[in-house]
């Protein structure tokens, strides 16, 4: 009887063991991604598997081209944001400075349309992914028509932050995480543009949110202004969560 329980408890720790390594190498193979949204204020990036750039909310911070950056670093991915016909015209030139084997992160519904017609990997970005994600938890389940949305545009990932991290319980999908403040909505016009009135939303852009610092709530500090986007900072523990990536955000200074 005691060697029965001697085994028993023998292989439960050897499948303790085995569990801890496990989560082990999947927190090793985790990639560390740096968003870049201030070009010329680029930090060392050595720490990084791969940058993001572009720009994730702001059509008229998307960059001239990405020549440079792909000569600069090791492996980027393109990052595209919600756009009007300016920004699909802008992103369709910069395609032409990309590999067949390059990623493009997705924020909008004509951009991911656009690039039916072009080979490269798509990840779908959190602001976008919020909506698929809500779907999906709306549905209780990860059903075929998502499968084959999934399947029909190339898709590889679907990025979150915490708005919308828990939807993605239960779902055999590659994920990653934002791991900075979290994105509450997109202002309608830029809250920095001093030309920029009511009914004059497309004005003229001299790019004063880079020099700008952002507006803080000053009662509580929840809610953070910067470029077009209203945000607040949630943390969590994002080590044994199952993500593929996780996103840092690029310093300003």
């Amino acid at each position: 009887m005691n060697m029965i329980i001697f085994i028993i408890v023998k292989n439960f720790f050897i499948k303790l063991l085995n569990l801890n390594a496990l989560k082990k190498i999947v927190i090793f193979k985790m990639e560390k991604i740096l968003l870049i949204e201030y070009p010329k204020k680029i930090q060392n990036v050595e720490n990084f598997d791969r940058v993001y750039y572009g720009h994730e909310t702001c059509e008229r911070l998307l960059p001239s081209n990405l020549i440079m950056a792909k000569k600069k670093f090791k492996k980027i991915s393109f990052l595209t944001p919600p756009v009007t016909d300016f920004g699909i015209n802008k992103i369709k030139k910069l395609l032409n400075h990309l590999d067949p084997e390059d990623e493009i992160i997705v924020n909008d519904l004509g951009v991911l349309h656009l690039l039916k017609n072009y080979p490269f990997k798509i990840i779908i970005g959190r602001i976008l992914g919020r909506n698929i994600l809500y779907y999906i938890n709306l549905n209780k389940r990860y059903n075929d028509n998502l499968k084959e949305f999934i399947s029909n545009n190339n898709i590889i990932m679907i990025e979150t932050d915490y708005f919308n991290y828990k939807f993605t319980k239960n779902i055999n999908f590659n994920f990653s995480y934002y791991n900075m403040p979290f994105i509450w909505t997109l202002t309608r016009r830029c809250a920095f543009n001093q030309n920029t009135k009511l009914l004059n939303m497309f004005a003229m852009c001299n790019k004063e949110c880079l020099k700008s610092k952002a507006i803080i709530n000053k009662k509580d500090k929840k809610f953070i202004l910067e470029f077009n986007r209203l945000t607040s900072l949630k943390k969590i523990k994002i080590t044994n969560l199952g993500f593929k990536r996780v996103v840092f955000k690029q310093n300003k200074n």
